[in-house]
């Protein structure tokens, strides 16, 4: 059984998120959280890192 899971965009993110990757590239790293929330790597009270390719670049494409 999948769970439903919410990604909330605050402002801050929204607005660095709008100069450092597409429209696609942001729904994208969206769907992953939604489908995977337990990628990546715990920072604690719920934040997680994780590590994201933009498209044309690897995963360290400082996103």
């Amino acid at each position: 059984m999948s769970k439903l899971q919410t990604v909330v965009e605050l402002p801050e993110f929204i607005k660095r998120a709008k100069d450092l990757m597409s429209d696609d590239d942001r729904m994208a790293l969206i769907n992953t959280l939604a489908a995977m929330p337990d990628s990546g790597v715990s920072l604690g009270g719920g934040l997680r890192k994780i590590r994201f390719a933009r498209e044309g670049s690897g995963k360290k494409g400082r996103v």
